[in-house]
C-alpha cells in the first residue's frame, strides 16, 4: 500500500478476501478490512495497479461503491502462486 505524498510503502500478508468464481476480488470489502487495522483510507482517492496494463486504475473516492472488483487478469501473482494486490491511497 501506498500513502501519498509521503510515499510510505506497507507490505501486509495473509490478507483474507472475498473472490468471486472468475478469481476477481471485490475491492469494497478489502479497504473495509484496511479501515479495521487501522489503516487511513476513509474518504481518500483509492486506486490500484493493474498486472495487465502496468498501470494504476482509479478507483474513486472512499467509499468505493460495493460492487467495485479488482478483475483476476489485473492481480500479480508471486513466485510462491500467492496473490498479490498493490493498492495506491491518496489524502
Amino acid at each position: 500500500m501506498i500513502f501519498l505524498p509521503k510515499y510510505e510503502k506497507e507490505l501486509l500478508q495473509n490478507v483474507k478476501v472475498l473472490r468471486n468464481s472468475q478469481g476477481d476480488i471485490e475491492l469494497f470489502d478489502v479497504l473495509q478490512t484496511l479501515k479495521q487495522m487501522g489503516f487511513p483510507i476513509t474518504k481518500n482517492v483509492i486506486s490500484y495497479y493493474s498486472q495487465a496494463n502496468d498501470m494504476y486504475v482509479y478507483c474513486g473516492n472512499d467509499p468505493v461503491a460495493k460492487n467495485s472488483w479488482i478483475p483476476a487478469q489485473d492481480i500479480a501473482e508471486t513466485n510462491e502462486g500467492s496473490k498479490q494486490v498493490r493498492l495506491l491511497v491518496r489524502g
